[in-house]
């Protein structure tokens, strides 16, 4: 399951009794860590209220529900904040563990094993990575998509990365236009959200050029710059083409 920003996630754990939460750092509405730090306080102040006891200390039925199902539900950081210190930031926020953006399916496997241990250890078949063929008017070094590195990521499963790769460029009129709007408002908050986003889903998929264009109009945004904003849009509406277009011809 997916939650759009720390809210949510909190709505989300009241519901169902996840074994594992990986918490996006950058969201709207709440960050990861606050999302956190409010997952740890409700967990503690569940483990302090006696089952008897009529007095919730303020919190909810569905919030002590929250804990008292799951125990000290592991948290894993998700971050393109690659610096030092982000990881003791977020273990200083009560997370357990913390893995960079682009993500690393391998990486991100083992720490999720180690967090949520099963009874029988079940060995995680790894999957020979095929290249897919490239259209040939298509070059290497201009290519706006590493397919090589995409199915990396997705464990060697073509199919699936071709479901995902469907996913993402049906999604992207919608999110560039939330993107012309900003823009056009001078909504620089939005902007960087809305932004941010895009980069990270694209630099998941090895989808380099349209991750780049996002990321200069997310850092347009931070700045509070507007003046090349239109013309970062321009640039990524033609890396958006370009990527649907090579993945249309792609030979899978």
């Amino acid at each position: 399951d997916a939650a759009g920003n720390g809210q949510e996630v909190l709505q989300a754990l009241e519901k169902i009794p996840y074994d594992i939460v990986l918490m996006d750092i950058q969201m709207p509405v709440m960050d990861g860590y606050t999302a956190t730090r409010r997952i740890r306080e409700l967990e503690l102040k569940a483990q302090q209220v006696k089952p008897n006891n009529n007095d919730s200390g303020g919190i909810s039925d569905s919030e002590i529900q929250l804990s008292a199902r799951s125990g000290r539900i592991p948290i894993i950081a998700m971050t393109a904040h690659a610096m030092k210190g982000d990881r003791e930031k977020c273990i200083a926020a009560g997370m357990d563990d913390y893995t960079p953006k682009p993500i690393n399916p391998e990486e991100l496997l083992e720490k999720i094993e180690k967090w949520t241990p099963v009874e029988q250890d079940v060995p995680i078949q790894k999957t020979k990575v095929e290249k897919v063929r490239l259209h040939p008017e298509t070059s290497e070094e201009t290519q706006p998509l590493d397919f090589e590195k995409a199915l990396e990521r997705a464990m060697g499963d073509k199919e699936f990365l071709k479901m995902l790769l469907g996913g993402f460029v049906r999604e992207l009129p919608d999110q560039i236009e939330s993107l012309k709007v900003a823009v056009a408002g001078t909504d620089t908050v939005a902007l960087t959200e809305q932004a941010h986003k895009l980069k990270g889903a694209a630099a998941n998929l090895s989808a380099y050029g349209v991750s780049s264009a996002a990321k200069s109009l997310e850092d347009i945004g931070r700045s509070q710059n507007m003046d090349e904003a239109n013309q970062i849009l321009e640039m990524l509406l033609h890396e958006s083409k370009r990527l649907t277009e090579y993945i249309e011809r792609a030979e899978w």
